[in-house]
């Protein structure tokens, strides 16, 4: 808001949660810790919608019950706050990779790769695991032998939409002075300091120490270890299922 640039003037994530709360903060006229606070809020929002779309999309039925459980336990889910982007962000990959599987039309295929470049505005970590996850689903989708579009086509919507969606960045690196060599710098940092998190072992739950931890801790923990798998467990039980049957 004060005409700085994230990554080129100071240690930053990727520049899109930083420009989207500038810009409600803008709008609202307000530069105070609850005003960001509100912003967040907001995307969070978007998340929770996203994710309440996939529950209700696998359910057999609407359930207000079981729609309110499911809103509680992802607000639950969704901590602390300094992470809300990227939790938020997790979850829209879902829904839009969900929402490919569904229909795989041409529009969907540019507007899955849109998204996904979106994404990697907000987290090039989460851009990453957008394209892996894609390639996955193309993949069982031509395995699948879904007729329209062919995996060569659908490729090429999905990384134009990719391109179109990264285009905020690309931008920065070709108009404002010094980002690009900034940009590429945070890249190569990363890995030179072997925060990637390819390194880490996996965090099976029976291996945590717990001894010492508070119960706050501990209690968000289990949620991150517990709900997603559970999430997913609602959400593939009845595609594995129709898929056995297919078979």
């Amino acid at each position: 808001m004060l005409g700085e640039v994230p990554i080129r003037d100071f240690m930053a994530y990727d520049p899109g949660r930083y420009y989207w709360s500038a810009a409600l903060m803008t709008l609202w006229g307000d530069n105070g810790i609850m005003a960001l606070r509100g912003a967040v809020a907001v995307f969070q929002t978007i998340g929770l919608f996203g994710g309440l779309l996939l529950i209700a999309g696998a359910a057999k039925k609407q359930n207000f019950f079981y729609l309110l459980l499911s809103a509680i336990t992802l607000v639950a889910w969704m901590f602390p706050r300094h992470k809300l982007f990227d939790i938020s962000l997790s979850i829209l990959l879902l829904g839009v990779l969900a929402f490919l599987i569904h229909n795989p039309t041409s529009k969907r295929y540019f507007f899955s790769g849109l998204c996904v470049g979106l994404v990697a505005v907000f987290g090039r970590n989460h851009g990453f695991y957008g394209v892996v996850g894609s390639l996955g689903v193309m993949v069982w989708l031509s395995i699948k032998r879904v007729n329209v579009p062919g995996i060569i086509k659908g490729f090429a919507l999905w990384a134009t939409g990719i391109t179109v969606g990264f285009m905020p960045i690309l931008f920065m690196t070709l108009l404002v002075p010094g980002f690009a060599g900034a940009f590429w710098e945070s890249i190569r940092f990363l890995f030179e300091i072997k925060t990637t998190n390819l390194s880490l072992p996996v965090p099976w739950p029976w291996q945590v120490n717990f001894l010492g931890i508070s119960v706050l801790f501990l209690n968000s923990g289990l949620l991150i270890f517990i709900v997603p798998p559970c999430a997913l467990r609602v959400r593939l039980m009845p595609n594995i299922k129709n898929a056995i049957q297919r078979r």
